[in-house]
């Protein structure tokens, strides 16, 4: 299996503004976007990196993996799969 890089994180936070002196002070990430209940923070050519959403606690949603391409991507289903963890394919309008 080939994982390339981390493609994105996304949090759920109870305050999702605390996040942001953290990310962009010390970290250096760019504001992408923000709003009351959500925090986009880029730190390269993507869109976003990171997206801190407003939720009952602070935790990992979820991580999206790159890799070099379909059959790396099948390969990596099954391992995280067969490791017990829950594996959900986005959509074509979500990648864009």
């Amino acid at each position: 299996m080939s994982v390339t890089s981390l493609g994105y994180v996304v949090l759920e936070a109870t305050d999702p503004s605390e996040w942001k002196e953290f990310a962009v002070d010390l970290l250096g990430l760019a504001v992408e976007s923000e709003t009351l209940d959500q925090l986009r923070l880029r730190m390269d050519e993507r869109t976003y990196r990171l997206d801190i959403r407003r939720g009952d606690t602070n935790r990992v949603v979820a991580l999206g993996w790159e890799v070099r391409g379909p059959h790396e991507l099948a390969e990596l289903t099954v391992a995280l799969e067969d490791a017990g963890t829950p594996v959900r394919l986005g959509t074509a309008e979500e990648a864009r």
